[in-house]
């Protein structure tokens, strides 16, 4: 791991909070915009809280492989919190800093704008939205997309 930082970031005058975990040198300012972005889409989360960890490849295998069977490494992972819980808590997002550094240079888009569709595909699947099949995948892309295409305008 090469760095460690623990940031609290508050969007909107308290409205959405969320607490990042850097292992990695990532830019901040895509996943704060990408939380903003989806304030604007998705008003109910409002007084919401999530964390994120930005990690490398080795790290997300093994979260990934502990938790969802899946023995490789994976750009992002979700777990969602408890819905029925009153604390607001919507749940985790798991982004690989170097898949994201990877997926850009192929995509031939910046790591920053990689980073913050992972987040927003993140934070998709913690409010429910799943890409299990080929009708639910083609509407969260949409969504994402959508989202995406608001923070670069």
């Amino acid at each position: 791991m090469e760095e460690k930082k623990l940031l609290k970031i508050t969007i909107s005058e308290n409205i959405l909070h969320s607490t990042c975990i850097f292992q990695h040198k990532a830019p901040l300012p895509p996943i704060k915009n990408a939380l903003t972005a989806c304030l604007k889409k998705f008003p109910n989360l409002n007084n919401k809280s999530l964390s994120i960890l930005v990690t490398s490849d080795n790290e997300i295998e093994k979260l990934n492989s502990q938790y969802l069977n899946h023995h490789c490494a994976t750009d992002v992972l979700s777990f969602p919190g408890n819905p029925a819980e009153e604390s607001g808590y919507i749940g985790d997002i798991v982004i690989s800093y170097e898949t994201t550094v990877t997926q850009a240079t192929e995509w031939k888009v910046t790591p920053e704008e990689e980073l913050s569709r992972l987040t927003i595909h993140g934070i998709l699947h913690l409010l429910g939205y799943t890409d299990y099949n080929e009708k639910d995948r083609k509407n969260m892309h949409q969504i994402q997309e959508e989202i995406l295409l608001s923070l670069l305008l």
